[in-house]
């Protein structure tokens, strides 16, 4: 069915002013073109331990993604485990400590984001491929 699978899926939850709602976009592509864009998606953070920066990071992750078409409904998941941490950046390093500190205690954020480059499977109804997977993980604030 595909060859070279490509699905981009962004998943964030809107500030207390925007009642705290989580939104989750995406789509699955093939290298010639776009199976499905679709807002019913799920990503989970399997196996989650937490780090010497105090956030939960993911051991492994599943991305589902669902889109119900007319006649019948397709699904796709890319998941894998995620071995290889490229990079954790501290998204505040560059800001002087004491400013970083007061950032810290009035706003309570504390932004990293962690970077990983592994092997994945994606699976678009009953057809698998794998590959390279690149994905981020979030934490801004708790």
């Amino acid at each position: 069915m595909f060859v070279m699978a490509l699905q981009v899926q962004m998943e964030f939850t809107t500030p207390i002013s925007y009642n705290t709602t989580k939104v989750n976009i995406g789509v699955v592509t093939t290298n010639d073109k776009i199976l499905f864009a679709s807002i019913n998606n799920k990503v989970d953070h399997i196996d989650s331990k937490i780090d010497e920066i105090g956030w939960p990071v993911p051991n492994q992750i599943q991305f589902n993604f669902n889109k119900a078409l007319e006649s019948s409904e397709t699904r796709a998941s890319v998941k894998g485990e995620l071995k290889q941490l490229v990079e954790r950046v501290d998204v505040m390093a560059e800001i002087p400590q004491f400013v970083k500190n007061i950032v810290s205690g009035v706003a309570g954020t504390k932004p990293y984001i962690y970077q990983f480059c592994n092997d994945m499977t994606i699976q678009v109804d009953d057809v698998s491929e794998h590959g390279i997977g690149f994905n981020e993980a979030t934490f801004i604030s708790e």
